[in-house]
């Protein structure tokens, strides 16, 4: 039930379809296991701004959450849908070599999802009971752990660690299960929140360098106010050919949303 976006109308109707399905938050115990839970959302407005860029790409406005743990039920603290998973299958035959894997795509991370997707136009819902989830293309292993089974458990020391694979599930069975969430071949992560907004990373990035490098740390719950939750933005590459001419009223435009954005910042 926590959540930054609670004053979207769409999002404080679904809050209330949520019952009996919460589970620690952060909860870490001496074996390292942590607990979270996950919504996805299009960036509110979005499209409004981007619109500015000159460029098209940027996602319908959606002011509800595309995907939501809390609607998964108990698969969400079991794995159990996907315990069935052919790649969870091939890997948990050599969990080693799945780490080795995993650690020798950590430097850079890969470059996005093996299929480009556009999302649908619903809004995350209550799940009927699925007793598997559709075979998955999102890659076994990485720099943050073991992906499958995608549930909200994780097994770490670092809750920054846990709290990115965790995201990184949800997203996932946003775009496959819900089928709500688009996904791109070339995109990037940001962190939000807490602290402030990091450099833009790789799914799968070694935490080490990400801390060091990038500025994803957990440094904001202690210098900033108090946060229960992360934030995540999730970028794919655009690109496009304008006339010359278009250029010089593009850039007063985006200046103006800056500006605009600077305004509302001080309110």
């Amino acid at each position: 039930g926590e959540t930054f976006f609670k004053k979207l109308p769409g999002v404080q109707a679904q809050l209330k379809t949520i019952k009996n399905q919460k589970m620690p938050f952060g909860a870490e115990y001496s074996e390292d296991t942590q607990s979270f839970h996950a919504h996805s959302l299009a960036i509110p407005f979005g499209s409004l701004g981007f619109g500015f860029s000159g460029c098209s790409g940027a996602r319908a406005d959606k002011l509800c959450f595309d995907a939501m743990s809390e609607h998964t039920g108990r698969h969400w603290v079991t794995g159990a849908a996907d315990l069935r998973q052919p790649l969870f299958l091939a890997w948990s035959l050599a969990p080693k070599a799945c780490l080795i894997k995993g650690g020798a795509t950590s430097f850079n991370g890969h470059r996005g999802d093996n299929i480009e997707r556009s999302g649908g136009p619903v809004c995350s819902f209550p799940l009927p009971r699925l007793p598997i989830y559709p075979p998955s293309t999102h890659a076994a292993c990485n720099g943050w752990g073991v992906f499958y089974p995608r549930s909200g458990v994780y097994n770490g020391p670092a809750s920054l660690t846990g709290a990115l694979m965790v995201a990184s599930r949800l997203r996932s069975i946003g775009a496959e299960v819900f089928q709500s969430v688009p996904t791109s071949t070339d995109e990037k992560w940001q962190q939000i929140l807490p602290g402030p907004g990091s450099a833009c990373f790789r799914e799968g990035e070694n935490i080490g360098l990400l801390d060091t490098a990038k500025n994803v740390r957990e440094l904001g719950r202690l210098t900033g106010s108090p946060r229960k939750g992360h934030l995540f933005a999730i970028w794919k590459k655009v690109s496009c050919c304008k006339d010359f001419s278009e250029i010089a009223s593009i850039k007063i435009k985006i200046y103006g949303l800056k500006a605009t954005c600077k305004g509302v910042r001080g309110i």
